[in-house]
C-alpha cells in the first residue's frame, strides 16, 4: 500500500523561515524533507525529538530563539533516502 501525500500549511517567522531554508538547502534538503524527519522522529520517539527547555539569561540560543530556547539534537540520528522521501 502506497502512502498518501497530505498539504500541511503552518505559519511562521519570515526570517526564520529564511534561516531554516537556507540551513536544509546546505543540508541538502527542502523544507518538506526536513519537517518529514522532525515527524517521523517525534513519532518513533513519541515526543519531540530533543530536549526543549528555558535558556538562562546570557546564553545564546538559535537564531530567531536566541535567549528564549536552547535546542540540541543526538547524533545517533539516522534515516535512509527512502525514508526521506516518504
Amino acid at each position: 500500500m502506497q502512502a498518501q501525500d497530505v498539504r500541511v500549511t503552518i505559519r511562521v517567522d519570515r526570517e526564520l523561515k529564511e534561516d531554516a531554508e537556507a540551513l536544509f538547502s546546505y543540508l541538502g534538503l527542502n523544507m518538506s524533507n526536513a519537517v518529514n524527519i522532525f515527524l517521523r522522529k517525534a513519532v518513533d520517539q513519541k515526543g519531540i525529538p530533543f530536549p526543549v527547555n528555558t535558556v538562562k539569561p546570557g546564553i545564546a540560543g538559535l537564531g530567531a530563539l536566541e535567549g528564549k530556547m536552547s535546542v540540541s539534537f543526538s547524533d545517533d540520528f539516522e534515516m535512509t533516502d527512502e525514508e526521506l522521501v516518504k
